[in-house]
Order: structure tokens, then C-alpha cells, then sequence
């Protein structure tokens, strides 16, 4: 299991594709409610290098699509 965001950075508005892949085990998210997102491994603006998800609030807020796959 997978999810692809489609985000926008609210620092410099870069748009580009985050994408995690699931392992059992490694990743620490519920793929059917999406009651918690990953905060402690942080995701970076590929442009201006930024910090994307402190807090959740942060991230859902940056968040533009997001496609999930089994």
C-alpha cells in the first residue's frame, strides 16, 4: 500500500509529488481512517528545503491531492 500527495509549499509555493510507500511496519500511518500523519521523518521542499510537516495542521494544509493504492 501507497500514497501519493500532491503539495504546495506555503514557504516558496513549489508544487511537486511526495510519495510513500507502505512496508509493514515501517510506516506509521492509518491507511483507512488517515488519523495520523507521519511527523517525527520530515518531508522537505525540494526547492527551498524547508521543513513541510511540523505539525499536522502544517502538512494537511499544504496538501493539494492525494491518490491511495493498494
Amino acid at each position: 500500500m501507497g500514497k501519493s500527495y500532491k503539495m504546495r509549499c506555503k514557504h516558496c509555493g513549489a508544487e511537486f509529488l511526495h510519495i510513500r510507500r507502505g512496508v509493514f511496519g515501517v510506516l506509521r500511518e492509518c491507511d483507512y481512517c488517515d488519523s495520523h500523519i507521519v511527523t517525527e521523518i520530515s518531508i522537505r521542499c525540494p526547492q527551498c528545503a524547508r521543513r513541510m510537516n511540523r505539525t499536522e495542521e502544517e502538512f494537511r494544509s499544504q496538501i493539494m491531492a492525494m491518490m491511495a493504492w493498494a
